[in-house]
């Protein structure tokens, strides 16, 4: 009986040289995918203490935006203090010439949407952008031309989009 010997070929394995930079191209975009598919549906909304939303079915869910509480004795823009009301109104000294301009909230968005312009403007055109967003949470007892005043204000400052928030009504 013969053996028969294979003979042993030395394979010469030399170090294997990996593209790290395709690697970190694939990990990028699936970084941002992961981020943008993540989705938060309850935001969370903590109106102040005296502020009674309207009562309403909604079906649109509440987009991230920059918001705005208008209760009966305040007005707050991201939880900040701009100015108070008195019997759910402006006070003269908070509205400007034109009559209809509230002046701290004015101040306000426009620190916000230069803040806005500033973080995309280095990458895009600003005048690109979808219209820039606010997320109003009013007290229902409110007078509308209150309400008119904040439009408005939002709408001088560039913030033409709005969305209400509101309470389910009781069953």
């Amino acid at each position: 009986m013969a053996l028969i010997r294979k003979r042993s070929k030395k394979m010469d394995l030399s170090e294997a040289n990996v593209n790290i930079t395709a690697l970190m191209d694939v990990l990028v975009v699936l970084l941002f995918f992961l981020i943008k598919s993540f989705s938060v549906s309850a935001s969370q909304l903590n109106p102040p203490k005296d502020l009674r939303l309207p009562a309403s079915m909604v079906e649109t869910p509440v987009e991230e935006a920059l918001l705005i509480s208008l209760s009966h004795g305040e007005l707050r823009g991201k939880g900040e203090l701009l100015t108070g009301l008195v019997r759910g109104s402006f006070q003269t000294m908070d509205i400007g010439d034109d009559g209809r301009t509230i002046l701290p909230l004015k101040q306000f968005l426009d620190q916000e949407i230069k803040k806005r312009n500033e973080l995309y403007g280095e990458n895009i055109d600003v005048s690109k952008l979808p219209p820039a967003k606010i997320l109003i949470q009013a007290d229902r007892r409110l007078r509308f031309q209150t309400m008119k005043y904040l439009l408005h204000t939002a709408q001088m400052s560039g913030y033409s989009d709005y969305q209400f928030v509101v309470m389910p009504p009781k069953k």
